[in-house]
């Protein structure tokens, strides 16, 4: 385990050093852009125009900032565990695990540490992207009609929030076994503490996680036209797809940790729910993972929002852009 965040600890390091010369020295606006456009299928107004270029801009400094904070979390996290571990192995703890291995589970330290690295991402990220997203407009800013008021469907589907809930509910199951095993004396009371706080923490998140979701949709969204507006919605996604995978990832490591040890509480050992239950807590993380990656939450806000492309260009500056790729393309021949 020193080893594995020693080296995850150097990584983050390098990556929040890359971020802050990318913050410092922002490279040219169709470069950092061109990615997420291509991922959502929106197009981006020649830089050329005044409008198009004060759009870059905002979307620029809002990705870089928050791929900026994702690093800085990542990197906290790291440093943190890695102190813990160390500490761990200075008591005496073999290989500096600080958490419970049960037999044939060798390899839920290192589950748990990717997902704490990502729960850390997450919560950085969210954190920022949160914060520019729930700024006050400018008193007498543009604002364009829309058709419908958005939901939090049209940003994130509704199996990943559903898998956010089971898994909740799995780790709150696991922590209410350990204090029915500790009532009947299978295991010490001292058992219990962490994993109850933990499935504590986890429901005051899930709550937590409705009302900033509902706070970002009421939030007002100041644009000077409908591509304006579809790009801020594309932001406005990333910004829910962090906030919703942030209790999934806490949740995946309380379950993890807790479920195995519950499990040995009762006897159960090495036997079916040791070994299933896990398996079925990563299928659900890979599952959410695979959705994200085959249709992003930038694809699915402009699909659902958005669904006219070529409506969103009236009155853009169209010049060299690339239908259905998003991006300036320089003169046609």
């Amino acid at each position: 385990m020193v080893v594995v965040w020693s080296v995850l600890t150097g990584l983050s390091l390098l990556q929040v050093v890359r971020r802050l010369v990318a913050v410092r020295r922002p490279p040219s606006g169709e470069r950092v852009v061109e990615p997420l456009a291509l991922r959502a299928g929106l197009p981006m107004p020649a830089s050329s125009g005044a409008r198009g270029a004060a759009l870059q801009e905002r979307v620029v400094e809002r990705m870089l900032r928050r791929d900026l904070a994702a690093a800085c979390g990542g990197l906290v996290v790291a440093v943190l565990v890695l102190a813990v571990v160390l500490v761990a192995r200075a008591t005496g703890v073999p290989d500096g695990s600080p958490v419970a291995v049960p037999d044939g589970a060798d390899w839920l330290p290192l589950l748990l540490a990717v997902a704490l690295l990502l729960a850390g991402r997450a919560t950085a990220s969210a954190l920022v992207a949160g914060h520019q997203a729930l700024q006050q407009p400018v008193l007498g800013a543009p604002r364009v009609a829309r058709v419908r008021s958005p939901h939090l469907a049209d940003y994130v589907p509704h199996p990943e929030t559903g898998a956010v809930r089971l898994v909740v509910g799995l780790s709150a199951a696991a922590a209410a076994g350990l204090a029915v095993a500790a009532s009947v004396g299978r295991v010490a009371w001292s058992v219990v503490v962490a994993p109850a706080a933990a499935a504590a923490v986890l429901v005051v998140a899930l709550v937590a996680l409705e009302l900033v979701c509902r706070r970002v949709l009421a939030q007002q969204q100041p644009a000077g036209s409908a591509l304006e507006l579809a790009w801020d919605d594309v932001l406005r996604g990333q910004l829910l797809r962090d906030l919703v995978s942030l209790p999934l990832l806490l949740a995946l490591v309380t379950c993890l940790q807790t479920w195995p040890t519950a499990a040995t509480a009762w006897g159960l050992g090495g036997s079916a729910p040791v070994t299933w239950l896990p398996l079925l807590v990563m299928g659900l993380a890979v599952a959410v993972l695979v959705s994200a990656l085959v249709r992003p939450a930038e694809r699915r806000s402009r699909e659902r929002l958005w669904p006219d492309t070529e409506a969103l260009l009236v009155g853009e500056d169209v010049h060299g852009i690339r239908p259905g790729t998003g991006m300036a393309a320089g003169p046609t021949p």
